[in-house]
């Protein structure tokens, strides 16, 4: 009996240190994804120094007249910035460039990315953020064509919604309607109504 004790002993004795191993592991494993978020979002916060700094209440009607980039986002940027859940078409070389970064109160942040597609159409998109730098959502503040076309889009941000307004010109008339989105406290948008 003495002897089976002895090796139950050294047997739990071997089992609780594997445990411990496995525990220790586990808890560096997670200090060193910690780590990466830090470092993701110092890479995130460092790609946002890019943009200009605009306040709220904000209002977009980017046009092909008043389009001046000074600098595209890189491949790399797009990745961090996640623009993926926005721009489905990939990254494209001189197709993306920061406009603005715009302060909240709320630990959500927001940016404004615009976009030139091959279609020669300039968007300028609303993105939000969370405190760490993950997408939320996002929102098309404005549009333009390089051709005369009939439709372009301009927007006013404020702290609690969003009012877009889209502006379409047809057999000599102008038609305007605007959709309004309230701003929610995760970040993300909903309609309220279309006037």
């Amino acid at each position: 009996m003495l002897k089976f004790m002895k090796y139950l002993i050294l047997f739990l004795f071997s089992v609780s240190l594997v445990a411990c191993s496995s525990a220790d592991d586990e808890y560096y494993q997670n200090q060193e994804n910690d780590n990466d978020d830090d470092e993701e979002l110092s890479e995130f916060d460092q790609v946002l120094e890019d943009f200009e700094t605009a306040e709220l209440p904000y209002e977009s009607a980017t046009t092909y007249d008043s389009y001046n980039p000074s600098e595209y986002l890189s491949s790399e940027d797009y990745q961090l910035l996640q623009l993926y859940m926005v721009f489905s078409d990939g990254y494209f070389e001189d197709m993306y460039s920061a406009t603005n970064k715009i302060t909240t109160d709320s630990g959500i942040q927001m940016i404004t990315v615009s976009a030139i597609n091959f279609d020669e159409e300039l968007s300028t998109y609303l993105i939000t953020y969370d405190e760490r730098g993950w997408y939320l959502s996002n929102l098309r503040l404005s549009f333009d064509q390089d051709v005369d076309d009939p439709i372009q889009m301009e927007s006013k941000v404020t702290k609690d919604e969003v009012v877009i307004k889209t502006i379409v010109n047809f057999a000599g008339e102008q038609i305007i309607s605007e959709e309004v989105y309230k701003v929610n406290e995760d970040g993300t948008f909903t309609s309220e109504q279309e006037v």
